[in-house]
């Protein structure tokens, strides 16, 4: 097992290292930017908040089973990684970014929202997003870099034929075992700490 995560690092850091930290950082800038935005914009903060809450909120009033609600979680969470993960074979350069983006975008609108409605933003942040939000934006970012990888590789071979490329079975071999490995097992702590540690404290 020991192997297979050295291994797992060098193809981080030869393919995933950029993209990933550029995430991080473009992930932050969007987050801030969207919170100081939505204050100018109430009404727009009021709608997007209405409309996050409702796609997160499809189980209706009543809060689920813990059990049950980390399944959901999980399940979102596998599906959100698999989706920019695929948007990587679309041959347009930075693809996989607009989803990620998207992500933390959603955290500065129901910051601004909560901040209009005269609650404590930092104590909503810590209690809200904190607990399981800092697990989860390393698999999302994580995605996003190996969605990266993908459409790169996948834009040198057919934009750049003389640069040499990986083939698409050792792409895809690449990208799940990353899948496997790495995001996986980061987005199940996360599902877990959602739902067991921050449905509580929020």
């Amino acid at each position: 097992m020991r192997s297979v995560y050295v291994n797992e690092y060098e193809v981080f850091l030869r393919y995933y290292e950029r993209p990933f930290w550029m995430m991080l950082l473009v992930g932050f800038i969007c987050s801030v930017g969207t919170y100081y935005v939505g204050l100018q914009f109430p009404e727009v903060a009021k709608q997007l908040s209405a409309a996050i809450a409702d796609s997160m909120d499809e189980q209706g009033s009543m809060q689920p089973p813990p059990f049950q609600d980390f399944l959901s979680i999980l399940s979102n969470n596998l599906l959100v990684g698999f989706m920019i993960i695929l948007l990587g074979f679309i041959p347009i350069y930075g693809v996989p970014f607009i989803y990620g983006i998207i992500s933390f975008t959603a955290i500065g609108v129901l910051l601004s929202f909560g901040k209009l409605m005269g609650l404590d933003v930092m104590k909503l942040f810590f209690a809200a997003f904190v607990p399981h939000g800092v697990i989860e934006v390393i698999p999302i970012c994580y995605c996003v870099a190996v969605g990266m990888f993908i459409n790169q590789q996948i834009i040198k071979k057919l934009f750049f034929r003389k640069k040499q490329t990986l083939t698409i079975n050792m792409m895809i071999v690449c990208s799940v075992r990353s899948y496997v490995y790495v995001i996986l097992p980061f987005f199940m702590l996360a599902a877990f700490v959602e739902a067991y540690i921050t449905a509580y404290l929020s």
